[in-house]
């Protein structure tokens, strides 16, 4: 009877649970369906330009993105990313500040520094990282200067400190950033100056000269930008230089501010579809020059709308660190900034709306110190915190941002 009552449950228990999975599926595809109805259903499918101009607006201010997050529990060496990249071959590499991993869609696999091998990284704080023209991962550390993945043999090629100012390694062993010369070599930008990789190996360096107006503002070089046109936009922790051609010389933009205080320390660029430049500093917000012809002597701060409160501020920026600048689309310019989560602008009209984390949502941001933006060739948005990843599908944008929360900015 015993074993007679056990089956009994056992037949009952599964008709229970495929009842509950039918009704669920049954619900699911009602909610598609109904998606489906709303998204194809004439009264949207050709709205008047008033009426999507309203209904757009309306979204963005009410629809938070909804994001999957990444973090130690999924493998990551640590949840303090500061860089990331896609390679040629479709995987996704993550800089922390406790090593380097390497996302297969799957997994993770991490690259741990070993100082008994010559053929790991030199050090486990990961600064920089970047993808160059023949498809070579390059990554830079704070402690254990710059490498080269082989991908071939799976290891990495380390490029030491230079030697009493030689040509045989980078100036200095803390590694800010790297890009593109656009001939084959790259340009890394370190705490004791801007260095030249050229693509047959041989290195040129460049300092600050206090007497010299057409040298570097100063050695620390935190960002490194190459436009079209073969200019060098170069980031330092005292204000922002050009180089132009192939010479030697820099020219230096003044940026305009607060009460003619110092240059700030220039922490991102970005050259956005129209030809601007878009400049993140460390504490006076967010600078846009226009460049497409002559190049400025001078610039002044975006006056970028934000909503504090309730109170419109046209100066939302003025004292944000600015930390990474990603263009979403021929109209939107995302900015992470470090402790003000996500700022979304409208490039048109220089307003914006912020995406914050909830913490009593699991889907919402990660963190609101954003480190770096990325889309990967999905369409994949990836941005990087110190808290972890968040992550969330571009093409999939009106599917993705059903929910609204009320604590928004």
């Amino acid at each position: 009877m015993v074993a007679c009552g056990i089956v009994s449950w056992i037949k009952l228990r599964h008709t229970l649970c495929a009842c509950a999975i039918r009704w669920r599926h049954a619900y699911s595809l009602c909610l598609v369906l109904a998606l489906w109805i709303g998204i194809s259903s004439p009264t949207f499918a050709n709205p008047t330009p008033n009426q999507s101009n309203r209904d757009t607006k309306r979204w963005s201010q009410l629809a938070d993105l909804v994001f999957q997050n990444l973090g130690v529990e999924q493998g990551l060496p640590n949840e303090n990313v500061t860089a990331l990249l896609e390679d040629a071959n479709g995987f996704i590499w993550i800089g922390t500040h406790r090593g380097l991993a390497r996302w297969d869609g799957y997994s993770f696999r991490a690259y741990p520094a070993d100082p008994k091998n010559e053929y790991s990284l030199g050090d486990d704080s990961i600064s920089a990282l970047h993808l160059d023209q023949r498809g070579q991962v390059w990554v830079g550390t704070i402690r254990g200067a710059l490498a080269r993945y082989d991908a071939q043999n799976d290891r990495f090629i380390r490029i030491g400190v230079a030697i009493s100012g030689g040509a045989n390694g980078v100036s200095h062993d803390i590694i800010y950033a790297i890009t593109d010369d656009g001939k084959g070599g790259i340009w890394v930008g370190t705490e004791g100056g801007l260095d030249h990789i050229e693509a047959n190996g041989n290195i040129q360096h460049f300092q600050h000269d206090a007497n010299d107006s057409k040298s570097l503002p100063a050695d620390r070089i935190m960002s490194l930008m190459l436009d079209p046109v073969g200019r060098l936009w170069v980031g330092t922790a005292q204000g922002l230089a050009v180089r132009q051609g192939n010479g030697n010389q820099f020219t230096q933009i003044a940026l305009a501010t607060e009460n003619d205080g110092p240059q700030p320390n220039i922490r991102c660029l970005r050259r956005t579809s129209d030809g601007k430049i878009w400049v993140g500093t460390e504490q006076d917000g967010l600078f846009v020059i226009d460049a497409n012809s002559t190049l400025p002597t001078t610039a002044t701060p975006a006056l970028v709308e934000i909503d504090e409160q309730g109170v419109a501020r046209k100066n939302g920026f003025s004292h944000r660190p600015v930390y990474s600048i990603f263009e979403m689309n021929a109209n939107e310019v995302w900015v992470g900034t470090f402790g003000d989560g996500l700022a979304i602008i409208n490039r048109s009209s220089m307003k914006s709306h912020r995406i914050l984390q909830n913490p009593t949502q699991p889907n919402s941001l990660a963190n609101n110190n954003i480190i770096s933006i990325v889309r990967d060739r999905s369409g994949q948005i990836w941005i990087c915190t110190n808290r972890g990843i968040s992550r969330f599908d571009s093409t999939q944008n009106a599917i993705l941002t059903l929910f609204g929360y009320p604590n928004r900015a």
